[in-house]
């Protein structure tokens, strides 16, 4: 008879030790139970897994027999070699229900079988890259054994340089590599793509993370440096002469080397100089050089002005592109001058156009003021101070005073300035009107400088004449001297003094007559009576003699000297 004991043994598995196709390395499941060892306890198991019995190991049963006085027993798996490659298979077992234990935890487990006939994957960076050009570089990646199969190996890219802006992408941050059937190795090309930055050089690291279908290899971790060629831009003034007049144009010219030409680059740069915004045409701060050129122009473009400056100078230099991010490197030269030469109004006077003036008529005089050079587009005023002998507002109209201005219109190169004589009652001779230009900051003087017109006289002739010779104390019949003028201002009223002569004797013998007369305004000529005075002396005949005295006033003309003959009545 048997008495069945209900307290049975709880059993568990686990895995003790994986296999290897190598050396025929094998592994082992061990099952524990508890409670006592007396009696011998056969456990059942089921078997699974990718590991093929009997194919991939050598055949086991369904079945472990822990032998009494045990707590364990072993199920041992041992590898049965095979050319192929099928990375590492595992074996799974599964514990059975009986009524003899109980199943406990756990009540599954896996073994390993190592593949032997794995590759062992490398990679190294076979090829450096650069910008420039571009050079491409390559990561080589090896495998070892068979290579009858294809094989695809799981990579990371990490590094400095980002794929897609630094190289063209290979994949995302996890990629696949494959090494054809046929090939121990594949090559990876790293394509750099030029860029309008200064980087520094960069790198793209690739390495290869682990996987059942090969072995890690050394190097599994490669680098590959990406020199950077980022634009080198240099500045010259490949035109160093510019001119107001005309005006000549100066150049200055920026130049790139390096980076990526199919794409514009800005370059930034600073001015400086003599020359201030106003004397030439705006130019900002930037230039651009074009997608595919490698160069571009900055013209300077002086402005003309009436201003006299001398030469003066436009310096620019490249500056960094910014505080943070640079798109070029700054060359030699860096800094170049433009030098504009001034061109500032050079004035000039003459009297070509009628440098003779006169009193008689009046007849004008003209000045003519010019100038070359400078703004012609404004209007220009010159300073000009009045001399000579003759006096402005008195010898002539006044043009204004001790110095004054006069204005060269805009869109002409001359001015105009008459001398208009003023007529007067002065023996004055020939008088000069001298105009000369004086220093202002809008112009140069040139050569001539001062020009003159003269002025020619014309005073009063006065001549006298006896219109009645006789006179006769008889009834006091009158004689009469009439004293003319010509010349001068006729407009102004003309005293002309006189001596008297003859055998006659002023207020005795005729009434008095003075010692002048005066030719009334806009009169040419007036006359003199001499009134015989009726006396009881025999005297005869007797003369009064008048002759024109000298005088600032005017001229004495002939004839200068008249008789009037007085008859006696006694």
């Amino acid at each position: 008879m048997t008495i069945t004991d209900d307290e049975r043994p709880t059993v568990t598995l686990r895995v003790t030790d994986d296999a290897n196709e190598a050396g025929l390395d094998p592994g082992s499941f061990t099952v524990t139970r508890t409670g006592p060892t007396t009696n011998p306890l056969t456990v059942n198991y089921t078997i699974g897994g990718g590991a093929t019995n009997g194919v991939d190991y050598q055949t086991i049963g369904t079945s472990v027999t822990i032998l009494a006085g045990s707590a364990t027993g072993t199920v041992v798996i041992t590898p049965i070699a095979d050319n192929l490659i099928e990375g590492a298979e595992n074996v799974l077992l599964s514990l059975s229900s009986s009524a003899d234990y109980a199943e406990g935890t756990p009540n599954l487990a896996s073994l390993t079988i190592a593949d032997d006939d794995l590759a062992v994957v490398t990679v190294m960076a076979t090829d450096p890259a650069t910008e420039l050009g571009p050079t491409t570089g390559a990561f080589t990646f090896s495998r070892t054994g068979a290579t009858a199969e294809a094989l695809t190996l799981i990579c990371l890219q990490s590094g400095t340089a980002s794929g897609g802006s630094d190289y063209t992408s290979i994949g995302s941050t996890n990629f696949a590599v494959t090494i054809p059937a046929g090939e121990s190795s594949v090559v990876v090309t790293i394509t750099p793509l030029a860029d309008n930055l200064v980087e520094g050089d960069e790198t793209v690291v690739v390495s290869i993370n682990p996987s059942l279908r090969y072995v890690l290899g050394t190097p599994s971790t490669a680098t590959l440096t990406i020199v950077d060629d980022p634009p080198v831009v240099s500045m010259s003034a490949t035109d160093v002469l510019a001119a107001e007049a005309g005006p000549d144009v100066g150049v200055f010219t920026f130049t790139r080397t390096g980076g990526n030409l199919a794409a514009d680059l800005t370059v930034i740069f600073s001015r400086g100089g003599t020359a201030s915004i106003q004397d030439f045409a705006g130019i900002g701060l930037s230039v651009t050089i074009p997608a595919n050129q490698t160069s571009a122009p900055e013209t300077i473009l002086p402005l003309a002005d009436n201003v006299v400056e001398g030469d003066e100078t436009v310096v620019l230099t490249v500056i960094p592109s910014g505080s943070v991010s640079s798109t070029y490197l700054i060359g030699t030269p860096s800094s170049g001058t433009v030098t504009i030469a001034d061109d500032p109004a050079i004035i000039t006077v003459t009297s070509v156009i009628d440098p003779a003036a006169s009193e008689l008529g009046p007849d004008p005089g003209v000045f003519l003021v010019t100038r070359s050079g400078g703004e012609v587009t404004s209007s220009l005023l010159i300073l000009l101070q009045p001399s000579g002998t003759a006096t402005n507002g008195t010898d002539y109209a006044s043009i204004g005073g001790s110095n004054f201005f006069l204005t060269i219109p805009a869109n002409q190169t001359t001015a105009t300035l008459t001398i208009n004589p003023l007529p007067d009652n002065r023996v004055e001779g020939s008088e000069t009107a001298v105009l000369t230009i004086q220093p202002r900051a809008a112009y140069t003087i040139g050569t001539p400088s001062s020009a003159t017109v003269t002025i020619a006289d014309d005073p009063p002739i006065v001549t006298v004449t006896a219109t009645d010779a006789n006179a006769s104390e008889a009834g006091q019949d009158p004689g009469v001297f009439t004293f003319t003028r010509t010349g001068g201002n006729l407009a102004a009223a003309l005293t002309v003094s006189f001596s008297r002569g003859g055998t006659a004797a002023n207020n005795s013998d005729y009434s008095n007559i003075g010692s002048s007369v005066t030719i009334p305004g806009n009169q040419s000529s007036t006359t003199v009576t001499i009134t015989p005075i009726d006396d009881t002396a025999v005297e005869g005949p007797e003369t009064v003699i008048l002759t024109i005295t000298a005088s600032t006033s005017y001229v004495i003309g002939t004839p200068s000297s008249a008789t009037v003959t007085i008859a006696d009545n006694d």
